[in-house]
This record gives structure tokens, sequence and C-alpha cells, in this order.
């Protein structure tokens, strides 16, 4: 199955709180996820060259110490700078997803986010007919995508660490996945981040 891009939120089996992040693509597979100082950047590969915003973009990005967002575009940075100004996180993707909109491209592809706001985690859609903003309850862990999962399900996820679910990620069985990408926290209360790519 083919479900484009995705956005994971909640707890690990191990209890862990994560966001994580799959590019899957059939159109531009020449992409990686790359870690960028506090953020994950999905960017072109050296032998071509997308410059388009909804090819390349920031996929994860850490806000302060405790607080992060994962999604499939622009609006990354969007949610962030709301969760900086102290907005919960409902209210960060819902006010953000409607500013930008679906994306105006072929397959009106919805944009997909998550978030923590350093208490709860959410995870929201905006397709072309309607909007959809959940709070990810305690212990459980969700998934939505831009093709054929655009209402959150539940996922179980077993990686304890930031390298140990971006390998996870990256091996769903589904199809064009091309790169993963986590912010992850550990015991300590700070988060890692971790890539992996499926060549």
């Amino acid at each position: 199955m083919y479900i484009g891009r995705t956005v994971i939120a909640g707890y690990t089996d191990k209890k862990k709180v994560f966001l994580g992040y799959i590019l899957a693509s059939r159109s531009f597979p020449e992409r990686r996820a790359e870690i960028d100082g506090d953020s994950i950047k999905i960017e072109s590969l050296k032998t071509v060259d997308y410059n388009n915003p909804y090819i390349a973009y920031t996929c994860i990005k850490m806000v302060g110490s405790g607080k992060a967002v994962a999604s499939n575009g622009v609006h990354t940075d969007i949610i962030a700078n709301k969760l900086d100004a102290g907005y919960p996180g409902r209210d960060a993707i819902a006010i953000s997803l409607l500013s930008m909109d679906y994306e105006r491209d072929e397959y009106n592809t919805p944009r997909i986010a998550a978030c923590f706001d350093g208490n709860s985690l959410y995870i929201g859609i905006i397709e072309k007919e309607k909007i959809m903003v959940d709070k990810v309850l305690d212990d459980r862990c969700m998934l939505i995508s831009t093709y054929n999962k655009t209402v959150p399900e539940a996922i179980s996820i077993r990686g304890s660490t930031a390298n140990d679910i971006a390998e996870e990620l990256c091996m769903l069985n589904y199809d064009n996945i091309i790169c993963s990408a986590v912010v992850c926290k550990k015991e300590d209360n700070s988060f890692e981040f971790a890539t992996e790519e499926r060549r």
C-alpha cells in the first residue's frame, strides 16, 4: 500500500515519547532526511535539484528544550512558531493548518502534522473537504498519512531510542519509503534526533 508522507506521534511500547516522519514518494525519490541543528530537513540529493517547497522542507523541528513538531511541509515552522509563542498543541496545529490549507498541487495533497507541546501530543490533517486535530491519548501511538490513511489510526512501535525508532519506521510495510526521521524524549527529558534511509 502507498500512503505517501506520514507523521506518527505517541508512545512506544517502552513508554518513550516521540514524533516520527516517513517520506515515501513515487515522483521525487532522490531525497534524504538530514539533521540540521534543532531540526531535520528533507532535501534533494546532490544528483538532482528539486527547488520546490513541496519537495524540500523541514519535517521535524524542536522548539526550545521541550517541544517539537513534525509535518510534511513548510507548516512545520509555522506550528513551531505558534508553540514558541505559547499556544497549546491543538491550537498551534489547527491555526497553522487552516492558514496554509491543503497543498494546491495536482493531487490536492493534504497537510499533516503532529506536535508535542511539553505536556501533550496532538496529530492533525487538513484536506480539501475537512480539518481534524486529535489529542494522542497517554500510552497510545497514532499514525496519519497523506494517502489511504487520512484518519489517525493506532500503531505499535517497539523502539526505545531515536535510532531504533527511525529504523523501525523505515522498515514498515508500505510502498516507496525513502527515509524516516525521529525526535525522541530521553530519560533525562532532553530530546535526540535520528534519521534512516531505505534504498
